[in-house]
């Protein structure tokens, strides 16, 4: 299997753990991140030897994995991201109020690489920090470390690397018509939250024809008019809340009477 590369950020989203203590399902992404801060960690393992007086070698040794931190830092400061982070309140005046003690912040956590990296944190602690240089080149920075901890979920594992897949995209089926309008309808499937963009578009159609219309193009089904004699192919283009796209294709034959 080829290394797996993951290159610059492309977002970092958190959500509620649920009850079942697994990854959490609906994430926000709550700002940008300030550049080359995001990094993921590990510590070095802990080794333990079980050694004998009479021998050089240990009997037997053991080791013990170590702490997996996500960190980045951010630069917005607004009343609700200081809230997400933070904890405390939003005053009536708009101002945000620190709580009386550092809350306990635990979330689900996932990042994506702009090459298609997918990082899942199904519970982490979450520690964000104040650094304010107020200087000309400063940039008043909040630092949030994310600690990896065992999720309460049976069978659940602390930490997964997977590959992002496309959304599943389908034109529908290739139709043969004897009129000069045609029904479309497609089927569009998110790999990680919602499919915030659909566009049918008309990519081929007979020679000298006029462009048909395509009634809702921002839909799933749609109808097309218009038509005439020939052979004409529609695509659908799809994308998901992250960002990652899709396509397909469909072939409407027109045979007028």
């Amino acid at each position: 299997m080829p290394k797996q590369i993951a290159y610059s950020l492309k977002s970092i989203k958190d959500g509620l753990i649920p009850d079942l203590g697994t990854m959490a399902v609906l994430l926000v992404q709550r700002g940008t991140t300030y550049k080359g801060t995001a990094s993921m960690k590990e510590e070095a393992q802990s080794v333990f030897d079980v050694e004998s007086e009479e021998f050089d070698d240990p009997e037997a040794s053991f080791s013990k994995r170590g702490k997996r931190t996500l960190a980045f830092s951010t630069f917005d400061y607004s009343p609700d991201m200081l809230v997400a982070y933070k904890g405390g309140n939003i005053a009536a005046d708009g101002a945000w109020e620190e709580p009386s003690y550092a809350p306990v912040i635990e979330r689900s956590f996932q990042v994506i690489t702009k090459d298609g990296t997918l990082i899942e944190i199904p519970r982490g602690v979450l520690r964000a920090v104040f650094n304010a240089e107020f200087k000309q080149d400063g940039v008043p920075l909040l630092e949030i470390t994310i600690t990896v901890l065992k999720p309460t979920g049976a069978g659940i594992p602390a930490l997964r690397i997977s590959k992002y897949t496309n959304p599943l995209v389908s034109a529908g089926n290739a139709q043969n018509i004897g009129v000069d309008n045609v029904a479309l309808l497609g089927t569009a499937v998110a790999n990680r939250g919602m499919i915030t963009s659909k566009l049918w578009s008309c990519v081929s159609k007979p020679d000298g024809a006029a462009a048909p219309v395509i009634t809702t193009p921002a839909a799933l089904g749609t109808n097309v008019t218009g038509l005439v004699q020939g052979v004409y192919k529609f695509q659908l283009a799809v994308a998901d809340e992250n960002g990652f796209e899709n396509k397909a294709l469909v072939t409407i034959t027109v045979a007028l009477p």
